[in-house]
């Protein structure tokens, strides 16, 4: 008999900082409403999630009062893996932007590996900002997991773990349907997977995803 295969379900809360959320979708922003979300899908299987720094009311923020609140409550009762970020809007700082890192209990964190189109806007996040937050990773024993939004990034990654870079063993998430970046199917999926170094794993996410057969 097969032995079944073991997924990790994560768990992303707070939508990002311009999508438009639906009239009645659940989008908590402040602490206390996060942390009842987190424990709420952890209890239903989720083993990791991913949070954004923010403020009381959902702005997006360098100062860590509100997430390291939220934090203490997830860690009251569950231990869930913590996933800061460094996503955000492309004018803020690369400190504001990876201010998620400085808290100490993250243990991983998102690492964009380009720049997409977001809609009508560019997300930019050059090669320099990548080494940047890297760097600062490395430092604070934070497991970047590397944000792919189209083929051409895996070669970036590539590149950037041959210079040293990016520490290998490398986490791939596969970031699909964003609006301007590959859609979200089955065969993009495929095509990413192909094209990955042998010993890495992946993960992937769909942008506004409600057809779970993926």
């Amino acid at each position: 008999m097969k032995s079944k295969r073991k997924v990790i379900i994560a768990v992303a809360p707070v939508a990002h900082v311009e999508k438009q959320v639906p009239t009645g979708a659940r989008n908590p922003v402040r602490s206390g409403d996060i942390a009842r979300e987190v424990l709420e899908c952890a209890r239903a299987g989720a083993s990791l999630v991913h949070l954004h720094v923010r403020d009381e009311e959902g702005r997006q923020i360098a100062g860590l009062e509100s997430f390291t609140r939220t934090i203490d409550l997830i860690r009251a009762e569950s231990d869930i893996v913590l996933q800061g970020s460094t996503g955000g809007k492309s004018a803020l700082s690369l400190e504001d932007r990876s201010a998620s890192v400085n808290e100490p209990r993250v243990q991983m964190a998102s690492l964009n590996m380009g720049s997409t189109n977001f809609g009508e806007s560019v997300y930019i996040n050059t090669w320099d900002d990548i080494r940047y937050w890297s760097a600062k990773m490395k430092r604070a024993k934070v497991i970047a997991e590397l944000e792919v939004f189209d083929l051409s990034m895996i070669e970036s990654i590539l590149r950037l773990a041959d210079e040293g870079s990016l520490e290998r063993p490398l986490h791939f998430n596969f970031s699909l349907g964003f609006k301007g970046a590959l859609a979200a199917t089955a065969d993009n999926i495929f095509r990413l997977k192909q094209a990955l170094p042998p010993g890495s794993s992946w993960s992937f996410i769909h942008e506004g995803m409600e057809d779970f057969s993926l």
